[in-house]
Parts: structure tokens; sequence; C-alpha cells
């Protein structure tokens, strides 16, 4: 089974149609989690209505958790031997979570720290260009419409320096290794580089499943930053946090945008 983690604060329309997504979309057995972080009474009351619609776990923070205290929240309750972090202002095309844990399941697979997919916006070789712009227009019908059609031509899996955060799925047997987000030190912005920078320290690489597709509108679940510079100081924040913890090099090495190392199933 696939533990599916949505943390939230507020942003309900959103995570409505990301939940519907996951609901309609999904092939192979899994639970969702709902964790809650402190979001607004009224948006709260949707969240519980959301998660009873759907039948998912439900759970809020005691206090303000921010991304990485909600997800480990939310893992310290899955009981999938699979795990996924999934951002909120996500759209999931069918069969997305059985691509990458088929994957997982290979022998390749058991030597790596994580999967994500291919998507609309990310700050790593996952994005698909052409569609950045487009990425609020698309429906729901033509998301999976359009992912179908890329199934054929991205059939292929690469081992990559880095995924961006908006949708991890890992086994547990790895998450018992690598461990959980460091809320600590990376409360939001450069936790999922940390947890996969861990796993490198251990041998375990991340993977790029371009068969898989995820739409990712951006900037819109957990926080709403619009504003270029705000979001320009919080990454270098982050990426400050990750030298000092890491050192230099190993940052910079990770930080190369297209570096493959390797084609997997060729």
């Amino acid at each position: 089974m696939l533990s599916i983690i949505i943390p939230v604060h507020n942003q309900i329309d959103v995570t409505k149609t990301c939940v519907k997504s996951v609901v309609d979309r999904t092939t192979i057995p899994y639970e969702i989690i709902i964790v809650n972080d402190q979001s607004s009474p009224d948006e709260t009351q949707q969240f519980k209505e959301l998660a009873q619609e759907y039948n998912c776990k439900y759970l809020e923070t005691q206090h303000q958790a921010w991304h990485s205290g909600a997800c480990n929240l939310g893992l310290r309750h899955a009981k999938g031997e699979f795990l996924c972090l999934l951002n909120s202002d996500t759209v999931v095309a069918t069969n997305w979570a059985k691509y990458m844990v088929d994957f997982l399941e290979t022998e390749e697979g058991q030597k790596c720290s994580c999967v994500g997919p291919s998507t609309s916006y990310a700050s790593s070789h996952q994005q698909i260009n052409h569609l950045f712009q487009a990425r609020f227009k698309l429906s729901y019908a033509k998301i999976d419409h359009f992912a179908k059609a890329i199934y054929g031509r991205f059939g292929r899996a690469f081992v990559v320096t880095r995924l961006t955060g908006f949708c991890l799925i890992f086994s547990r047997e790895v998450f018992e290794k690598i461990g959980f987000l460091d809320q600590v030190i990376f409360p939001s912005a450069g936790n999922e580089m940390d947890w996969q920078i861990r796993g490198l320290l251990l041998g375990l690489k991340p993977y790029w499943i371009r068969c898989s597709y995820v739409h990712h509108l951006g900037e819109v679940s957990y926080i709403n930053i619009w504003d270029i510079a705000k979001k320009r100081d919080r990454w270098q924040k982050a990426d400050q946090r990750l030298i000092d913890k890491h050192g230099k090099v190993l940052f910079e090495k990770i930080h190369k945008k297209y570096w493959l190392d390797q084609k997997i199933n060729d």
C-alpha cells in the first residue's frame, strides 16, 4: 500500500482538486493522510469535510509545524510499505503512482532514495518547459489526456542529483535509513534537498520517472508566494543552511540543474 501524505495550510480549493485526482486516478492500493497545519477555522472545517467525503485520515498539528513538521506527523501515522509526500497544489494523472512504485520494486529501484514524476513546474530536470506557462490553463481532463500522450515518449527512468519536493515517493525501508525531514533546520524550503543529500551520503540516489506525470501549479500549496524578491530570499536562506550543514562542495554538486549520470532501463 502507498501512504499519500498531503500537508495543508489553507488553500482548500486546490486541495479539493488534488484529493479528487488521487481518488480518481490512483490504480494501486493507497491511503490518503491530510495533515492540517493551523489553517483558519473555516478552512479547517472544510478540510475535515473533505477528509470525510473521500475517506482520508485527518490529522492536525498542535502548533505551527510548517511543511516539514506536517509531513513528519503524517509519516508517523502512515501504514504503507511505500510513502508519498504530495503537495496540495497538484493534480495527478492516471497511473502516476503505479509507474513510480513499479520502479521502486525493481532491483535498481531498491537501491534509490526516492522517485519523482515529470511535471509542469519544478526547479529541476522534471519540468516539461512548454507546460510551464500553461499550467494554470489546463483543465482537469486535459491534464490526464496530456499525461497519457507522454507515457510512450518518456518511458525511461533517470538517476539525477536531486528531485523537487512537490511529489516524492520512497519505500519504508529507505525511510527507516534516512529518517524524518529535518524540521529544525529546514522547516520548509530546502527540506527535500537535505533529505536527498542524507540519502546520497548513504549511497542512495534519487530517480526521475519520466513516464509518470503530476501536474504542479507551484507556490500555491503551503504558502502562496508570488513576490519574486521574497521567493529568491527564501531559497537563498535555505541554500545557505544546506551549505552550513553539508558543505559547499557537496551542495554545489547536487545543485547542478541538468546533471545526469546514467540512463536506466533504456
